[in-house]
């Protein structure tokens, strides 16, 4: 199964939005997302649904309480997505009425997250799902075509469950806890993984079986002592660590064929020795050693001659 990622062309100004729809030339018609802020008015809205029948992908981010918006989503012919945040009880009635055949929903839920689950169980079409709010007894299982998922602050969240998403491509969980229940082989087709902060998960002895998988972000757990044996990874290009404080080694990544990036941040107890063993990646061509240390992370980048790139913190990145 391919992943398809589509760049949307963003429309901030939504009262303004259908002059800035008309304007649009390919390949931007492809999909663009508007930004409805609470004082748009029912008619500009139906302009506005209007003039991006044309767009084959249309995301609305509904941005403010009491949003007309709402009641005008039948209009948008081509609704793909829906963001909104900061969602509490008010909003749940709003929250109903959309589509449930739409494909992507990203919602943050602040106030009385149980109240939502219901309500979220019948977007059984979805293909990227990303949530906030410490919502309980959610069945992911029942959202079978999902190829990216985020989840942020949920408690409880069953491991294995989620890893063995049978289309599942992006997991992101930040926050929250796990259940781990991984003792048997975990069968997944997962390509990017990112964990950030999350109580309950101190063994990281499964990630050897995620042979799918191209890129591995895991940040905040401060009890993980070692990694796995990650020679079966044959995919992996792209390692993140971050202040993991526990991690006494990284001679395992040393084992991986196709990691060309690594970037560790916040690592100061990991040998400089250790990064010289990555002298052995035929395909490494950079590294950001995690040391506080000008001079350390000097040698490292001049014994391997490789460039030092700085990223974005891995719990700071934002969508737009």
């Amino acid at each position: 199964m391919k992943t398809e990622i589509y760049k949307y062309t963003t429309i901030w100004n939504a009262t303004e939005g259908a002059r800035g729809l008309s304007k649009l030339a390919a390949p931007q018609t492809d999909s663009v997302r508007i930004i409805v802020g609470p004082t748009i008015k029912p008619k500009e809205l139906a302009t506005l649904a209007q003039a991006s029948s044309s767009v084959a992908r249309v995301r609305l981010v509904i941005a403010g309480r009491n949003s007309p918006v709402w009641l005008s989503l039948p209009l948008f012919r081509n609704l793909f997505g829906v963001q909104a945040y900061g969602l509490g009880e008010a909003d749940l009635e709003d929250f109903k009425r959309v589509p449930a055949t739409i494909r992507e929903l990203e919602l943050g839920i602040d106030q009385q997250p149980s109240l939502f689950v219901a309500a979220l169980s019948r977007f059984t079409s979805l293909t990227r799902l990303c949530l906030s709010g410490k919502l309980m007894d959610l069945e992911l299982a029942r959202f079978t075509k999902l190829s990216e998922l985020s989840l942020h602050y949920l408690p409880e969240l069953e491991l294995k469950a989620l890893l063995e998403l049978k289309g599942l491509k992006s997991l992101r969980v930040h926050h929250g806890s796990v259940l781990i229940n991984t003792n048997s082989k975990i069968v997944s087709k997962l390509q990017k993984l990112d964990l950030w902060k999350i109580a309950g998960l101190d063994d990281l002895h499964w990630l050897g079986s995620l042979t799918e998988l191209r890129t591995l972000e895991i940040g905040g757990l401060s009890k993980v002592q070692v990694l796995p044996k990650l020679s079966k990874l044959t995919q992996l290009s792209f390692v993140r660590l971050d202040q993991l404080k526990s991690l006494s080694s990284l001679v395992p990544l040393s084992s991986l064929p196709a990691l060309s990036r690594l970037h560790v941040e916040g690592m100061n107890q990991i040998p400089v020795q250790d990064y010289l063993s990555l002298s052995k990646c035929p395909s490494l061509t950079e590294i950001t050693p995690g040391y506080s240390s000008k001079l350390k992370n000097e040698r490292v980048s001049q014994e391997l001659d490789l460039p030092r790139v700085q990223y974005e913190p891995i719990y700071d990145i934002r969508e737009f």
